[in-house]
Formats: structure tokens, sequence, C-alpha cells
């Protein structure tokens, strides 16, 4: 009788090893299942596990031609937009912000819009780096978005050196002084900042920066060159390696930029003659380092012989009196 038990409890156990994998719970009971498992749940889930780093092979069909990813050819940098590369010169009219605010109509005979965003007051109608205290106009902001608007292509005029408020109260290390180290005043009572000094750049960097985010293409730097109205002579410019020409061309060739165009206005000594000593204004130098400068001109005919120095594409006329002439280069009226 024990053997018979012994031998029972023996079944048990291994009908009890065999079942385990075949017991199925439910919340109703348990039941039996005896279904070969199919082959899709005898794969591995290889998300779980897998390993990335494996590269796939590509199947490479009859004709020799691959199904493995292709990267398409880079494409050529776009033209900076409005460039000479892919534009004829422009003919622009000069405006003011308020007339941008109020919407005014820019004629039909001009193709470009010129504003001036900066003037020798010091105060921008763009973002002002520094924050001057009364530096930025009241409606900047309307104006701003009034300009973003147009389509026209659109070339900023700013004041580059002259500015009766920045380097006067806030980066007076870039201003120039006197031998006592007080800021030097011409007889506006207007600073300058120095040529000379490493924030100069940096402002007037961040000065182009501002126009780009504006919308404008092109920017016009007014005022640079080395003050010429007041007791310059007092002037203390310390010990430099290089004259006033050689400084403002390289300060001119450190605000480069491939997205913008950036140029200058000559002095009326500078573009009659060529060079303006007291300014520091070389055409030649500036042109080469600009690309092109500008011209203040009743018409295109006084620009003639700097023209025929630097050749046509590298002076622009900032003209003062309407003018009907065919082929001409870049172009402002002021009216």
């Amino acid at each position: 009788m024990l053997l018979v038990l012994t031998v029972l409890i023996v079944l048990a156990a291994a009908a009890a090893l065999i079942l385990q994998d075949h017991v199925v719970f439910t919340p109703d009971g348990f039941y039996f299942d005896f279904q070969k498992p199919t082959q899709e749940a005898q794969t591995p889930d290889t998300d779980i596990g897998q390993d990335d780093s494996a590269e796939d092979v590509p199947l490479v069909i009859e004709d020799g031609s691959s199904n493995s990813p292709t990267t398409p050819d880079p494409t050529p940098e776009d033209p900076v937009p409005g460039s000479p590369s892919e534009r004829e010169p422009f003919s622009a009219l000069l405006a003011t912000p308020e007339q941008i605010i109020s919407g005014e109509t820019l004629p039909t005979s001009y193709d470009a819009l010129a504003v001036t965003v900066k003037g020798t007051d010091g105060v921008m109608w763009v973002a002002d780096s520094m924050n001057a205290e009364n530096g930025t106009a009241d409606v900047a902001a309307d104006f701003r978005s009034a300009l973003s608007g147009s389509d026209t292509y659109k070339i900023a005029v700013a004041s580059a050196l002259l500015d009766p408020l920045r380097p006067r109260y806030i980066d007076r290390a870039s201003a120039l002084k006197v031998e006592s180290g007080s800021i030097w005043l011409d007889w506006d009572y207007c600073s300058w900042f120095s040529p000379y000094a490493t924030g100069t750049a940096e402002y007037l960097k961040a000065l182009l920066q501002s126009c780009a985010d504006a919308g404008f293409s092109e920017v016009i730097l007014t005022d640079f060159q080395f003050p010429t109205r007041g007791k310059t002579e007092l002037i203390n410019y310390g010990t430099q390696s290089v004259g006033k020409a050689e400084a403002l061309a390289s300060l001119a060739q450190q605000l480069k930029r491939d997205d913008l165009t950036v140029s200058c206005l000559l002095t009326d000594t500078a573009a009659a003659g060529g060079a303006d000593e007291a300014a520091g204004q070389d055409a030649a130098l500036l042109a080469k380092a600009f690309g092109k400068v500008w011209v203040r001109c009743s018409s295109p005919d006084d620009t003639a012989s700097l023209r025929a120095q630097l050749g046509d594409n590298a002076v622009a006329l900032w003209l003062t009196t309407e003018s009907t002439a065919h082929n001409l280069p870049d172009h402002i009226f002021e009216p």
C-alpha cells in the first residue's frame, strides 16, 4: 500500500512539472493550453537590447545600384540677398523713419529705400547694444514693425564715430580724449569714438548686427573719419604704430560681413582729391576695404575723376539733385 502511495506521489509531481508550462490563469480560475507556439511567438523581440551600432548591409541590385541611403549633393551657398552678384545697381530714395511709420508709398522711379537709423544726435531707430539713456527713439519699435512689411531692398544710414552719447557716458575707454584723460568734444559738444580703440570696432559690429536684424541688406556709415571741427590739436592719440588712414582702413576691414554690404561716405575733401589727411580718409584704401565708397554730389559728373581712379563700381552716388542720367552706379537721392 505504501509503495502504491509513493508511486502516485511521484506521478503527481511529474505531471505538475509537465503541465506548469501549459497552465493559464484567468480572473475566473485557470485552464490548460496545449497549443504549439507560433513562429511569431518564438521570434525574440529585436527592439529590446538590439545592437543599434550594427550597420545595414545594402542590397546590391543587378544593375549595380544599391538600396542604401544616398546623401544629396551639397548645393552652393545662396548669394547674399541684393548683393552686386545678383542685382543691378539700385536707385534709392532717402527717407526718414517717420515716413516709414506713416506708410508713405515709395515712388515707382526708385527700387530701393535708404533710411537714417542713427543720426548725429546719437538716437537709434534699431536696437541699441549699449542701451544708452535717451539713445533709442520712442517709436523705434513701430519703425521696425513697419519696415518688416516691405520687400524693398533696404539701406541703413548710420553715424559711425560721431556719437554724443555712448563714448561720452557709457564706453569712455573708446572715446577720444585730451591729455588729461577728459573726453574731447567738438564744436557741437559731441564726443567721438576713437578709431584706434578696440571697443570702437565691437560697438560698430553690434550696430551692423542691429541693422541686419531689422531687415537691412546694406549699411552706409557716415562720419567714418577722425574729427576735423573743434580744437583737434588737443586730442591725445597716444603712441600709435599706424597713421590715421591706415587706422580707418583697418577698422573697415574688421567690419566686413558676408551677409551685409558695408560702406562709408567720403568727406568732400576726400571725394574731390582722393584723400583727406585731417579726417584720415584715403579713398583708395577705404574702397579696397569696403568694396565701395559714397560721394555726396549734385551731379554724377562731379565724381568723374574719382571714378577714373577707383573704378565705376567702387564709387556710389549720394545725389542732392535728382538725376535722369542712365547707367548710373548705386545711387541715393536725398530730397
